[in-house]
């Protein structure tokens, strides 16, 4: 794949519902479990270095679709944005 195209491409994975082509938004402050038991899980898996959603819009989809990005053109392994909030 040329770099132009596979910048094009970045941050998307074919399992996002709906198959839209961008990232779906996800305005978040807060994100819901339905049970203590869920959130030990998650939790664990976190720590564990998956990347899922566990606090505020911590691993909320749009962010990781960004920091997967910039970590896959700059080589990396992982990167993290920081949200001002403002």
């Amino acid at each position: 794949m040329k770099p132009d195209t596979k910048l094009t491409q970045l941050g998307r994975k074919p399992s996002h519902n709906p198959l839209t082509v961008n990232v779906p938004l996800h305005r978040a402050s807060t994100v819901l479990f339905d049970s203590m038991s869920v959130l030990r899980d998650i939790q664990t898996r976190f720590d564990n270095d998956e990347q899922v959603p566990t606090y505020g819009i911590v691993n909320l989809p749009q962010a990781l679709a960004l920091e997967n990005a910039v970590a896959e053109i700059e080589h990396g392994y992982r990167a993290m944005s920081f949200p001002s909030g403002l």
